[in-house]
């Protein structure tokens, strides 16, 4: 009897997992379309030309030639409207310094149909952030406390909306070393340079799919020891990382692009099309998305973070959005869903909840502002008919139009 307590037990079949029971871990498949790729170089070595040859090639081919977005901190967008004009791609800029502009320009290229949004570059953007900070602090530097509020800023605002915007973001950023200490004999310490890195939030380097190292080489003519400089510059991009795994730690070249002759583009894009076939980029749906850590943060002049204040009002903004909408129809049938869905597109340009949750509470506000209007005009005239929801959505957000009905959203 005593042997029995140490027994194998009998094997027991294994249990089935059906889809129904609502489990957060679904079985694996590729569900990513769209690009999110880096750049990074010392000056001069073509990050900036790559970047957008990757960015036409990828709205030519793929997209119909929809218009490329560009948050630019450099001017370098100036030198592209050539090569925009000769492909026919609209090209559209905003010229600033501002971590805000650069988070806002990205939620704007998704509102107007940008098939790729450009930062060039990221490492300027990164340290206004930091020097807001300290104006902000009132501080000189930052000491290892603050960046418990400085992180979570970066990646919900940046980070997260960056890999799970609906269109391709091309990073580009300014080269940086990477340095380890290591002790002597003598039992000092010392710090070697063992790498490079992009300029920019030290992890970053982690987040895009494919990351490019670019170099550039003079061209020279001659033998080694009578060698002369012939002109001009042989651009080198390695791969550091590529997700896909299909071009990782491969390098490519290229001459310069001086006299650009339409078709290009394809000189870079060929070179980085393996990583690009991973990508069902035909897909109408955006990638999965990834839960972000928070809402906005915000630096006061006190020196204190804003952060959960403005989470709760993000938060309360959204449940009186939802609440309104449901008191303006508060159906589950079909007609009720769909009068829903057109108010939310009419008045935050998006068809995604996910995305009205992610918009900044100014545009929160505001769409909320004008929905109460409405609701304070149901309160007259039920809104029940397509045509006449139709005319009082447009109606809020000022425009007058002619009856009709209420797209399927």
């Amino acid at each position: 009897m005593q042997d029995n307590l140490y027994a194998t037990p009998p094997a027991q079949p294994r249990p089935t997992r059906p889809e129904s029971q609502g489990s957060p871990f679904q079985e694996a498949k590729v569900t990513l379309s769209r690009i999110k790729a880096g750049f990074f170089g010392e000056q001069g070595t073509g990050k900036t030309t790559t970047a957008f040859c990757i960015a036409l090639g990828l709205s030519k081919l793929y997209h119909g030639g929809a218009p490329i977005f560009m948050h630019d901190t450099e001017a370098g967008s100036d030198f592209l409207v050539e090569l925009a004009a000769a492909e026919g791609v609209k090209l559209f800029v905003r010229k600033s310094r501002s971590f805000r502009d650069m988070t806002a320009g990205l939620q704007q290229a998704v509102r107007e149909g940008a098939c790729c949004y450009i930062e060039d570059s990221i490492s300027s953007d990164w340290n206004e952030l930091m020097e807001s900070f300290k104006r902000n602090k009132n501080i000189s530097r930052i000491l290892m406390q603050h960046w418990s509020e400085i992180k979570p800023r970066w990646n919900d605002e940046w980070v997260v909306p960056m890999l799970n915007a609906p269109i391709h973001v091309l990073t580009c950023g300014r080269q940086g070393d990477k340095w380890e200490d290591i002790e002597e004999s003598d039992g000092n310490t010392k710090a070697i340079k063992v790498g490079v890195k992009m300029k920019a939030e030290g992890e970053f380097g982690y987040e895009p799919f494919l990351l490019l190292w670019m170099e550039a080489e003079q061209k020279y003519s001659g033998s080694k020891k009578s060698r002369k400089v012939q002109g001009g510059f042989v651009h080198r991009a390695t791969v550091l990382k590529d997700k896909s795994r299909r071009i990782q730690g491969l390098t490519f070249q290229w001459p310069d692009i001086n006299n650009y002759k339409v078709g290009d583009w394809k000189k870079v894009f060929d070179q980085i099309k393996p990583h690009i076939d991973f990508f069902d980029l035909k897909a109408e749906a955006p990638h999965a998305a990834l839960a972000p850590t928070g809402q906005d943060v915000i630096f006061t002049d006190n020196g204190n973070s804003d952060y959960y204040k403005r989470k709760q009002e993000v938060q309360i903004a959204l449940e009186e959005i939802e609440g309104t909408l449901t008191a303006l129809w508060p159906g589950q049938d079909a007609k009720s869903k769909k009068f829903k869905a057109a108010a939310v597109y009419t008045l935050f340009g998006t068809r995604s909840w996910t995305a009205v949750t992610a918009l900044p509470i100014e545009e929160l506000n505001s769409g909320l502002q004008r929905l109460r209007g409405i609701e304070l005009r149901a309160k007259n005239s039920p809104l029940d008919e397509e045509e006449v929801v139709n005319q009082v959505l447009q109606e809020s957000m000022g425009k007058s139009v002619v009856p009709a009905q209420v797209s399927a959203a």
